[in-house]
């Protein structure tokens, strides 16, 4: 079984991974995290996953995910994830980001298109964007 947690469950992105997470067969959602609903079960928020995924939301506890999960899916707001994901990815964690942050592997092209420079561009040049069926040999 593969541990994951969700940084950032609640919002549309993060809740779409959550419900096709939790029903899956090789998956043990570990961490669900939400700043706004931290100590509620994220099937009180969404009573579709009542007794599918009742996970508590924790807060964002980097050492704490680092401990619990092998990968970890964010779906933070713009801006977060790139302050966030390089003190996962010094834990050894495995990231998929749902976000923009790391979309581009040119510093001058985030920062053309998000108006601001990028917080860790090392860290781009180690991102792939792209789906495993078109770069397979990045990706693993």
């Amino acid at each position: 079984m593969i541990k994951v947690g969700i940084l950032g469950a609640t919002g549309y992105a993060g809740i779409e991974t959550v419900r096709l997470l939790a029903r899956h067969k090789e998956v043990t959602l570990t961490r669900i995290v939400s700043h706004s609903y931290e100590g509620t079960k994220i099937s009180d928020l969404y009573p579709n996953l009542k007794g599918i995924c009742d996970i508590e939301c924790t807060g964002l506890d980097i050492d704490d995910i680092a401990n619990s999960c092998d990968l970890v899916f964010t779906a933070l707001p713009h801006g977060a994830s790139k302050e966030v994901i390089p003190k996962l990815y010094e834990k050894g964690l495995y990231i998929i980001d749902l976000s923009g942050d790391f979309r581009y592997d040119d510093p001058a092209v985030y920062e053309k298109w998000y108006g601001q420079p990028h917080s860790d561009p090392d860290l781009l040049d180690k991102a792939v964007y792209g789906m495993c069926e078109l770069y397979p040999e990045k990706i693993k």
